[in-house]
């Protein structure tokens, strides 16, 4: 009898750490499904005149494959996928909006805010950052991709 309470011990305590956590939303952060983005825009075009100064923004692109550009220094800009990374896999209508000031982006279903400045999230209940391309600016022209 003692022979068999350290295995069924054993298979119990393993057992309990292998238990998934439960039922909540997941964190993996790489749920924004991959779009092909190729942009290249002049820069100094009247039709970009909002990202002209530093702390401006503009939504570029349509349909579910939007991009936010915010202009972070006179010399770089930022490019985020406009897709909520908390409900974005789930509903296409999560695509979010910069808001008055251009500072933050909100999710008009969620509610979760990003910064522009970096795409962290400034609220919940979001957990994962925006989703980021790569961008370069020669001065003149600004180039985006993936």
């Amino acid at each position: 009898m003692r022979l068999l309470v350290k295995p069924l011990l054993f298979s119990i305590l393993a057992f309990t750490f292998l238990l998934p956590e439960g039922c909540k939303k997941s964190t993996v952060c790489n749920g924004i499904p991959n779009i092909a983005v190729n942009i290249s825009i002049d820069a100094s075009l009247p039709t970009y005149s909002a990202i002209a100064t530093v702390g401006g923004y503009e939504v570029v692109g349509g349909g579910n494959g939007e991009v936010v550009l915010y202009r972070s220094t006179p010399s770089s800009f930022n490019a985020f996928d406009c897709l909520c990374p908390y409900e974005g896999t789930n509903n296409y209508k999560a695509q979010v909006q910069p808001q008055p000031g251009g500072i933050y982006a909100k999710c008009p279903v969620c509610g979760s805010m990003y910064l522009l400045s970096d795409g962290s999230v400034s609220k919940g209940p979001a957990t994962c950052p925006l989703k980021k391309y790569t961008s370069t600016f020669d001065g003149t022209y600004l180039y985006v991709t993936n």
